[in-house]
């Protein structure tokens, strides 16, 4: 059997998998949400720590690039809190 076949195969099962449980895979999502609440805060803000210079490096660029996006969606805030 082909490589690309495997993978195909793989991939068409994947997706009907999850159509057919969609349900359970939720519930299980939230489940270890609930469970692991703390360990998934912890590991974000141990990244976002460790990335701290690159994020707002990042979303510097991200608003020198989008300068009237930026007013928008300050204007739009101002708006929904009055």
């Amino acid at each position: 059997m082909d490589i690309d076949e495997k993978r195909e195969k793989k991939l068409q099962y994947q997706k009907e998998y999850r159509q057919k449980n969609k349900e359970q895979i939720r519930l299980y999502k939230k489940q270890y949400i609930q469970k692991n609440k703390e360990k998934i805060k912890q590991s974000k803000s141990k990244y976002y720590q460790e990335n701290k210079d690159a994020i707002l490096k990042k979303n510097k660029i991200w608003k020198d690039n989008n300068k009237e996006k930026c007013a928008e969606y300050r204007l739009l805030y101002k708006l929904k809190n009055m």
